[in-house]
């Protein structure tokens, strides 16, 4: 079985846009309706990423408006094996000021979840399967330059990797691919 996730348009008339997902067997027949995957439906809800463990476990990522930040945050959701969702809509990012944006995501065998973003910088944090935040998000790069996106992989062991491409900061004109390792512990 395999899940497709997206956004899109709440109703034609306007512009907010939703994260939708909707779950498939092998064969690409719908296990079925699409459902709304963001909890908040006010402002403008974007998907960054979904990523599932072998057991079937997924999870996914978007930036949605805030209405208490006045700004785009990072939210998340886990959704069980049968595409159920086990937690509500989930805030990843603790600062509130500033757009918070470009979210990824990855998930490890056990079920825990890593989530990076931009927002004057690379940021991320890291989840327990049930959801519960297991960090403080951190900065990931030490360059004051424009950084934009981040991809992000949770190994099963723990550690963390973390790849973005950073514009302009090393040799003005050009940019570069840099990454960033943190060990568990």
């Amino acid at each position: 079985n395999f899940t497709i996730v997206w956004s899109a348009e709440v109703d034609p008339e306007f512009t907010d846009q939703n994260v939708y997902y909707r779950r498939y067997d092998r064969n690409g027949s719908p296990l079925g309706p699409p459902i709304v995957l963001s909890e908040t439906t006010a402002g403008n809800q974007y998907l960054g990423g979904f990523s599932c463990n072998l057991e079937g476990r997924c999870a996914a990522v978007w930036q949605g408006f805030a209405e208490d930040s006045g700004s785009f945050d990072i939210y998340y959701r886990i959704l069980n094996a049968a595409g159920t969702p086990v937690t509500g809509e989930l805030r990843a990012n603790q600062y509130l000021p500033n757009t918070h944006s470009r979210p990824a995501l990855s998930m490890n065998r056990a079920g825990e979840i890593a989530i990076s973003w931009t927002s004057e910088g690379i940021y991320a944090r890291l989840f327990r399967a049930d959801g519960v935040p297991a960090s403080d998000e951190f900065r990931v790069n030490e360059l004051q330059a424009v950084n934009d996106p981040s991809e992000i992989v949770l190994s099963d062991e723990g550690s963390l990797r973390v790849a973005w491409v950073n514009f302009n900061g090393v040799v003005p004109g050009q940019s570069i691919l840099l990454s960033r390792r943190f060990l568990r512990g």
